[in-house]
């Protein structure tokens, strides 16, 4: 109470320590008022507690033998000097009893939340014993109010307000604010009396002593009220019992502070707990793992010792802790920043369409330059003269840039036409609200991206939207590679007796394991049976002319291959991170392709442009291989594998939203898997394949050789195969089309246009149609 009576007096924020060890060594070393002696029993005890607490001094016996007490002193010092300690004493028993009340007082709230929080809440802080994680000394802590700052602005990050106290915790705060006004307004309200102020100096100035009794205490409180100049005159009592009240009235505004401050409390806690689960936890956007409603609901129950521990080791620094939560790659906040700004744009609702027909182009002019400009600018992306009709350089390298941060081909002209042509005046018109959600969405795969691991500063980042891999040190981006992705086609496996986008590249978290040079190409099962056989059968040349060979392996199976060379489909190297779904990547001979804005082609795995300067990059840098070791062995086109010292992370990822480190306007990209569509229109998860019946199929027979599939080729003859690590490897040599018998009846089913989905995004850009097979028999 010491304390809060100088904050108020003296209208300063925080007490000396000096003045609490007073009030605490008073009150317990059983002041005694001058009516009740103090006894040889409590002043030895008092000795020995102070002598043990401090771990020094001598035995109560001997203290008390070399105490030297003062000389008779003024009744009137001698007095005040008890009546002092017994208010101390009477004033840290009430503060003592507020300190109970506020345990009964956290329960009671407490009970009173929703069950799935209050069996964590109250369960967290007994553990604590109930020591908050707000505030200190009945004042917020800067810790504090970084975490109510935090869960205040949710929004920022888009995640769902509705699932936070943010009303609750926004009536605390004002509460509170309130409460301490009103300690504030009575603070001016202290009695203005003589004596008073040199009462408070005098508690300002005493400093207990080591293994000092309570009498030496007196005395010596007594000698500097006699030297502050209180007489016999001064109504001592009378001083007191003024300083008694007001402090009475301090005391029940701080109690009312307190019930403020214990509905924060409660609120920041139950905002930490939803904060880490939608940060560390959820699932709310990946396209084969989504949280279903009942997962989110019984969330707190399936996560519940996860998130006490994280709370118990965080609750000193709760703010700080949060804000850990937040996904450590740059880009995040890059988003953060975006979606402020596009929200801001999709409020002003500046965007005029671009009605315009045919094309404009540089050295055009007219009203369809003037609202193309006009367009232009409202977005960013155009800042000179909005009424010169003329298109310009200025115009021409705005469009330029808008092409580049929309996934365009830039080419500085806006015009309609089939196919491609016509998506910059598409992207052109899509609304700020949907560059908004998309936004949004990115944001929660940031928050569900496994990139944000403090124990693997090195790591692969695939981006499938992107079409490109980055490799990452910490926050610096060491190298930027184009790549080729599983292309988004409908297929039918028969022979697998499945159906679906089998072509995907999979969504992946896995590590580098080995580089091999000059690869040898083992064509998987489903690629040999249905499109390599189904040549073979028709050309007797087919596999020699494209460098196939045959071996049969330990189980009698027969393996189709190629060696390495410069035919090779694997190129001159492959990049190995061993998973179920047998992806990796390599080089390919042909790389027309990576001119290409989309760049959806292969059968899962993914081309790495480049991929040499990748492999030495990394073989370099583990001090496994020099460029001209590594070039001595391209030369000698004979297989090499090379085992990693130290695995790489690696990390494929769907985000339609990317950024490049030197710039902060995001580039949108293509929502090639329509995983965005999917998510929007609540279709998660989906499912990688839907089986359907195995029907064989059925190769014409040539007189040349026999029947390759005369042997059971099923998946399960070739489990536990030694080559299975290619099974999903892609490369298409040729284009699939059915096989007829003489009778013109299909032996191999391709799925049907009707079940072909339409692309419904005018925005997306769908993949190229595969019509020059030159380019993709890689």
């Amino acid at each position: 109470m010491i304390s809060l009576l100088k904050s108020s007096l003296c209208k300063t924020q925080i007490v000396p320590i000096q003045v609490v060890l007073l009030c605490l060594s008073v009150a317990f070393a059983a002041c005694k008022t001058p009516s009740e002696p103090v006894s040889d029993a409590d002043t030895s005890a008092s000795s020995t507690q102070r002598t043990n607490a401090k771990g020094e001094g001598t035995t109560a016996a001997a203290s008390e033998a070399a105490e030297s007490v003062s000389p008779s002193l003024p009744q009137s010092a001698d007095r005040l000097a008890d009546l002092l300690l017994a208010k101390v004493r009477t004033w840290i028993k009430r503060d003592e009893s507020l300190v109970g009340d506020t345990q009964q007082l956290f329960e009671a709230k407490a009970a009173g939340q929703p069950r799935r929080w209050r069996t964590l809440v109250i369960p967290a802080y007994r553990a604590r014993g109930y020591q908050p994680v707000t505030h200190d000394r009945g004042r917020l802590t800067d810790e504090g109010l970084k975490a109510i700052d935090l869960i205040l602005d949710v929004r920022s990050h888009a995640l769902k307000e509705s699932s936070y106290p943010i009303k609750a915790l926004n009536a605390a705060v004002m509460a509170y604010k309130g409460g301490l006004d009103a300690i504030e307004a009575l603070a001016s309200t202290a009695p203005d009396m003589p004596g008073l102020e040199v009462l408070q100096r005098v508690v300002d100035t005493f400093e207990p002593q080591p293994n000092e009794t309570y009498l030496q205490q007196r005395n010596r409180v007594a000698e500097q009220l006699l030297k502050a100049a209180l007489t016999d005159n001064t109504d001592h009592s009378r001083l007191l019992d003024a300083l008694d009240r007001w402090s009475t009235k301090r005391h029940m505004a701080e109690r009312e502070l307190q019930t403020h401050l214990i509905d924060i409390e409660l609120a920041v806690t139950r905002g930490f707990f939803q904060y880490a689960l939608d940060f560390r936890y959820l699932k709310r956007a990946h396209p084969f793992r989504t949280a279903s409603a009942d997962d989110i609901r019984r969330a707190l129950r399936t996560y519940d010792e996860e998130l006490d521990a994280l709370f118990l080791s965080s609750a000193d620094a709760i703010g700080t802790a949060m804000e850990a939560l937040w996904p450590r790659h740059p880009y995040y906040s890059k988003a953060i920043a975006a979606l402020a700004r596009y929200r801001s744009l999709a409020e002003a609702d500046a965007m005029q369409p671009v009605k315009f027909r045919g094309i404009a182009r540089r050295r055009h002019k007219g009203k369809k330059v003037l609202a193309l400009k006009a367009r232009l600018a409202a977005q960013g992306y155009f800042d000179g003269d909005l009424n010169d009709p003329k298109y310009g350089t200025d115009l021409v390298e705005a469009v330029k840039t808008f092409q580049r941060h929309h996934q365009l081909d830039v080419d500085g002209q806006v015009r309609d036409g089939p196919g491609l042509a016509k998506l910059t005046k598409t992207s052109l018109n899509v609304s700020m609200d949907r560059r908004v959600r998309t936004l949004e969405l990115s944001l929660q795969r940031w928050r569900e991206s496994s990139t944000h691991n403090p124990d693997e500063p090195f790591y692969f980042r695939v981006n499938i939207p992107q079409f490109e891999v980055e490799v990452w040190d910490g926050d610096e981006l060491v190298r930027r590679h184009r790549i080729i992705v599983g292309n988004n086609k409908m297929e039918i496996d028969q022979d697998h007796g499945r159906k679906g986008y089998l072509n995907r590249t999979a969504l992946i978290s896995d590590e580098i394991e080995r580089i091999v040079i000059n690869p040898v190409w083992n064509v998987p099962e489903r690629i040999r049976i249905q499109e390599i056989l189904v040549e073979a059968a028709k050309d007797p040349e087919y596999m020699e002319q494209n460098g196939y060979k045959v071996r049969q392996l330990g189980n009698g199976k027969e393996q189709i291959y190629q060696e390495a060379g410069p035919t090779n489909a694997l190129g001159r190297v492959k990049i190995l991170f061993p998973n179920k779904h047998a992806i990796y990547m390599h080089d390919t001979p042909k790389r027309r392709l990576f001119r290409r804005t989309i760049r959806a082609f292969s059968h899962g795995c993914m081309r790495l442009k480049d991929p040499v300067e990748m492999a030495t990059f990394l073989l370099e840098r583990q001090g496994l291989m020099t460029k001209e070791r590594i070039d001595s062995i391209l030369d000698s086109k004979k297989e090499r594998g090379v085992k990693l010292k130290e695995k790489i992370p690696i990390h494929i990822e769907y985000n339609t939203v990317a950024f490049d480190p030197d710039d902060d306007e995001p580039i949108f990209l293509n929502d090639i898997y329509r995983y965005d569509r999917s998510y929007w229109s609540g279709d998660l998860p989906l499912e990688r394949e839907e089986k359907i019946p195995v029907v064989k199929t059925e190769l014409p027979v040539p007189e040349w050789e026999e029947d390759p599939r005369a042997d059971d080729t099923s998946p399960e003859a070739v489990e536990g195969d030694a080559l299975r690590e290619t099974d999903g490897a892609e490369v298409l040599p040729v284009p699939i089309r059915p096989v007829k018998d003489d009778s013109g009846t299909e032996k191999r089913v391709v799925p049907p246009a009707d079940v072909r989905p339409e692309i419904k995004n005018l925005e997306a850009a769908p993949a190229p149609d595969d019509t020059d097979k030159s380019e993709e028999q890689d």
